[in-house]
């Protein structure tokens, strides 16, 4: 049984033109750095991009924007918690204390 060649989805045309270019040592370490920002996963797709000048885009991520995300969200969910935790205390006291009883305990309350 032969094996047949597989082609992607997209490629309707065969790809059999090719063309070479020499970088000196500091360009291809440039070109490296622009292809691994731009997250497209292989060099002919990124060449291909750059020259027939079609828009990629460049995700960098800011660490200490990231940290500052994490401590926020980290705040928010202590916020919570407390919120959480008052609620279910104001539930207890509700359901097992009645507000005569409260006023018969507390007599600063009365006036």
């Amino acid at each position: 049984m032969e094996m047949k060649k597989i082609r992607s989805a997209c490629s309707k045309e065969k790809t059999e033109k090719r063309v070479s270019v020499n970088f000196t040592p500091t360009e291809y370490a440039h070109f490296l750095t622009m292809k691994e920002e731009s997250g497209v996963q292989s060099l002919s797709l990124f060449i291909k991009a750059r020259v027939f000048n079609e828009t990629f885009r460049v995700i960098k991520v800011d660490r200490s924007l990231l940290d500052y995300y994490q401590k926020l969200t980290t705040l928010y969910g202590q916020f919570r918690s407390v919120g959480v935790n008052y609620n279910q205390t104001v539930v207890a006291l509700k359901s097992n204390f009645t507000e005569k009883e409260a006023l018969r305990c507390s007599p600063s309350w009365r006036n």
